[in-house]
C-alpha cells in the first residue's frame, strides 16, 4: 500500500433517517472511494471503523481488533 496524500471532493448527502427519529433529525453519508476502503484493509467482513473529529476534522481509520479475553 502507497501511503501518500490522495485528495477527492465530495458531496455529503443529508437525509432524514427515519423509524423513531423526532422531526428535524438528520442523518449524513459520503461516499468513499472503494480504491480507498481496499487500501485500508476493510472489507465486508471487517468493516468495523474508528472515525475522530480534531480541528475540523473528519479522520477516518480501520477500528483495531477488539481484544475478547475474558481474563
Amino acid at each position: 500500500m502507497e501511503d501518500k496524500n490522495k485528495k477527492r471532493r465530495a458531496k455529503v448527502r443529508l437525509h432524514n433517517p427515519g423509524g423513531n427519529s423526532g422531526p428535524g433529525a438528520l442523518q449524513a453519508n459520503v461516499i468513499l472511494p472503494i480504491t480507498w476502503v481496499r487500501e485500508m484493509g476493510i472489507t465486508k467482513e471487517e468493516r468495523e471503523v474508528t472515525l475522530e473529529y480534531k480541528n475540523k476534522r473528519i479522520i477516518i481509520k480501520k477500528a483495531e481488533p477488539e481484544n475478547n479475553s475474558s481474563n
